[in-house]
């Protein structure tokens, strides 16, 4: 027989050992804040759609709604959660969310002009390579880049032939 799933605040988590690339938004912000209730606030404040127990026939809309799905991490009243958002590390997650929201939206647009560029505007394609310049842009140089940046110019200039230049390492 199998292992029963690990539970968190009656949440079920069924990933196995292996099975999930990345942590959890919920997980990296409990990380980021250090205590379930800032945790489910931020998200409740910032993309409540990611809540675990947020579904469509149950949104988590008003403050009461979090305190009633989350009765165990949210046991303030909302003034003091308010301020937990003057808080450096809560300041730092809901930074961290809001990129990683950006992103999300960055690539829906990519995938809009995308379409719009393979029918033939002209517009889109311009977008669509400028967006692409940024956002897919290499962290680091290539091995040929340097390479090609270790070559000594003067070397080449001097020399007509194909013998071999010297690199710089």
């Amino acid at each position: 027989m199998g292992r029963s799933p690990k539970t968190f605040d009656n949440e079920v988590n069924y990933a196995r050992r292996g099975t999930a690339q990345e942590k959890s938004v919920l997980m990296t912000l409990k990380e980021m804040v250090k205590t379930d209730g800032k945790a489910y606030y931020i998200l409740w404040k910032c993309a409540p759609e990611l809540l675990p127990k947020y579904t469509k026939e149950h949104p988590i809309r008003t403050f009461e709604d979090l305190k009633r799905a989350y009765p165990k991490a949210i046991n303030s009243d909302e003034r003091i959660c308010e301020n937990y958002l003057y808080e450096k590390n809560c300041i730092e997650a809901v930074k961290w969310l809001y990129n990683r929201q950006h992103t999300g939206k960055m690539l829906k647009l990519y995938d809009t002009f995308y379409e719009k560029a393979m029918e033939g505007d002209v517009q889109a394609f311009k977008a669509i390579a400028e967006f692409s310049e940024k956002f897919f842009k290499m962290t680091g140089d290539s091995e040929l880049i340097q390479i090609l940046h270790g070559i000594k110019l003067e070397d080449m200039e001097d020399n007509d032939s194909d013998e071999e230049y010297s690199v710089i390492d």
